[in-house]
């Protein structure tokens, strides 16, 4: 607060640097939760901002985005949503059409009003928004386009709209596989693999979720993760395939786990051998035996 009192003292009010104190100042306030305070000294930094600087539009758009929040988070939408009008008016201003920065702006206000609980199609409609400036302006590896279509499909998927949200999880998945890059992201995959093949499962359609579960494994491997989570999900997905059926596919899994277990320095012998014997059955289920008494000697303690 006295930094902020001194800077009012001996910057003029045209100094950009009076307005870089209200910049660091407000979000402060914010942060201790004495969110009047934070809002007087944004209006204040409103109240100083001059026309004729050339980053005028720029700071304008990074006040009203800061009070927008904070009357967001204080309950107050009415004020809330019209700051945010003023900060994308001054954004398009400041920035021109179509630029990426705009999508950034759309994409964090759904963001916050997701975080708050509001209603899905106002959530939605700053999501798409923020999707059609992505989809006209990528950049080269295309973040922000892939996050756009997670966020969304994340959206549609809470309000029930599975189609919507395969639609968006796929191009999402696209995305995220051009350019070969797809190792860089195996948190990002796998958390798409997860949303697709979820869906597909609780649409009754199975063998459709059924290469996504495949590659969760492999991007959860991707990730790090401890080999004994991985085996432990392949066998639960796979004991569930063939609950429903699916026995050729449970087997896959099955064969998975086990392979992956058998690796592990740290795993039970007695859970491992349970894990065998599931695999041993769904073969001999399939009329594999040859298959299934090879896999008893490989693993037999």
């Amino acid at each position: 607060e006295k930094s902020h009192d001194i800077s009012k003292k001996y910057f003029n009010k045209t100094d950009p640097n009076l307005i870089n104190a209200y910049f660091m100042t407000g979000p402060v306030y914010v942060q201790l939760r004495q969110y009047n305070k934070a809002l007087e000294i944004f209006q204040e930094a409103l109240d100083t901002l001059n026309p004729e600087y050339a980053e005028y539009h720029a700071q304008k758009t990074h006040i009203c985005m800061n009070m927008a929040s904070v009357y967001l988070f204080t309950g107050d939408e009415t004020k809330a949503n019209s700051l945010f009008d003023q900060a994308i008016e001054s954004a398009f201003k400041f920035y021109g059409q179509g630029h990426p920065m705009l999508g950034d702006y759309y994409m964090s206000w759904g963001n916050q009003l997701r975080a708050k609980g509001e209603n899905s199609s106002k959530i939605n409609e700053y999501y798409n928004k923020a999707l059609e400036v992505y989809r006209e302006k990528k950049d080269g590896n295309n973040i922000k386009l892939i996050e756009g279509c997670f966020n969304i499909g994340g959206s549609a998927f809470e309000a029930g709209e599975d189609d919507k949200a395969l639609e968006l999880f796929q191009e999402a998945l696209d995305n995220c596989l051009k350019g070969g890059d797809s190792q860089a992201k195996p948190k990002v995959l796998k958390e798409i693999y997860e949303y697709l093949a979820s869906i597909y499962f609780q649409k009754n359609q199975l063998k459709e979720a059924f290469p996504h579960f495949l590659k969760i494994g492999e991007a959860w491997l991707l990730c790090g993760d401890a080999l004994g989570q991985i085996n432990i999900y392949y066998e639960q997905v796979g004991a569930e395939y063939e609950r429903q059926g699916f026995v050729e596919e449970a087997v896959q899994f099955y064969q998975i786990s086990v392979e992956l277990e058998s690796e592990n320095p740290d795993k039970k012998q007695e859970v491992f051998q349970g894990h065998v014997k599931k695999l041993v059955a769904g073969l001999k289920k399939l009329n594999r035996i040859d298959e299934a008494e090879n896999i008893q000697k490989k693993y037999s303690q």
